[in-house]
């Protein structure tokens, strides 16, 4: 009879081997099956939250090329208009080529200039700029053309003082005192000063 149990031992122990290997088998499997799946999941996740960006970034690729191309006009409108500024400030006051602009508007508006006188200049980093004074006369129409002309004058000019009394009784004009400031950008000499016009 011991051939017999020792047989059955073995076959105990070769089902117990091929159990045991079964089971490693399927543990190594499920833990390839876990970590590979896994990983997918990660991956597929990190895809899907990349694609969602690119998606949504698409998405807004008409509103960047409109905003870009507006941005791109306002650039061009400002270089335009910095252009056309520069060439209204000379590099010396010609205060006697500014009086002959300004005898022109007044003229054509209706004013009649009484007195003009050049002031103090001043000089900042970037230019520099000489006060007038000037009193004229005029009728309300009139100041209101000679103002809207002064935005059209060859010369930048600003308005920094502006006084209108009401006109005498009887008299439809009125007196008018105002200060303006015109630009210029002096050169500047070797020695790091401005140089002087004439």
């Amino acid at each position: 009879m011991r051939p017999f149990t020792e047989k059955t031992g073995f076959q105990r122990l070769g089902w117990a081997l091929h159990a045991a290997g079964f089971a490693v088998t399927v543990l190594m499997l499920l833990g390839v099956h876990v970590y590979v799946f896994g990983s997918l999941r990660r991956e597929s996740s990190r895809l899907d939250t990349q694609i969602s960006t690119v998606a949504d970034y698409y998405d807004q690729e008409s509103m960047i090329t409109a905003r870009h191309a507006t941005l791109k006009s306002t650039l061009i409108d400002r270089q335009n208009q910095l252009e056309d500024l520069l060439t209204r400030i000379p590099e010396s006051p010609r205060e006697s080529e500014f009086l002959a602009q300004l005898t022109q508007l007044a003229r054509s508006s209706g004013m009649t200039i009484n007195r003009y006188t050049p002031g103090q200049s001043r000089e900042e980093k970037t230019h520099a700029d000489l006060e007038v004074t000037l009193s004229a006369r005029a009728s309300y129409e009139s100041i209101c053309r000679f103002f809207d002309g002064l935005a059209d004058l060859q010369r930048l000019c600003h308005v920094t003082r502006l006084k209108i009394v009401a006109p005498e009784p009887g008299q439809m004009t009125y007196p008018v005192d105002m200060t303006l400031r015109i630009f210029f950008t002096p050169s500047v000499s070797d020695d790091g000063g401005a140089a002087q016009h004439g």
